[in-house]
């Protein structure tokens, strides 16, 4: 975990929460669940991410918190992708679920960096 500068745009001069999140990917897809730090206060937050590896093919990428919808689309290798106010609520789970498809029908990794 690393504290940077952040574009959050919200008041935020510091990262909240910096990291990456591997998703094994096989057969060209995959699911990651990941909690929020307990740390994080309840809120919205812009999150920014970007594909860190691999630098081949496009995916597309569906991400939800609690059970609804936060996000969906297309990207690839370069793209940053800006999650608009995704919220943090208080006494809510806030499991957050990412699930991706990769126009290559193959096993990789696939390393999200992300920044809240």
């Amino acid at each position: 975990m690393s504290e940077k500068e952040s574009k959050t745009g919200e008041g935020h001069d510091v990262a909240i929460w910096s990291g990456n999140f591997p998703i094994d990917v096989h057969n060209g897809s995959g699911t990651l669940e990941q909690p929020i730090p307990a740390y994080v206060l309840a809120g919205k937050y812009d999150v920014y991410a970007h594909i860190v590896s691999p630098e081949e093919g496009s995916w597309h990428i569906v991400i939800t918190k609690d059970g609804g919808s936060i996000w969906e689309g297309t990207t690839k290798y370069g793209d940053q992708v800006v999650i608009p106010k995704a919220p943090v609520v208080f006494g809510a789970p806030n499991l957050y679920k990412i699930e991706v498809s990769w126009s290559e029908k193959s096993d990789i990794t696939l390393v999200i960096h992300a920044d809240v």
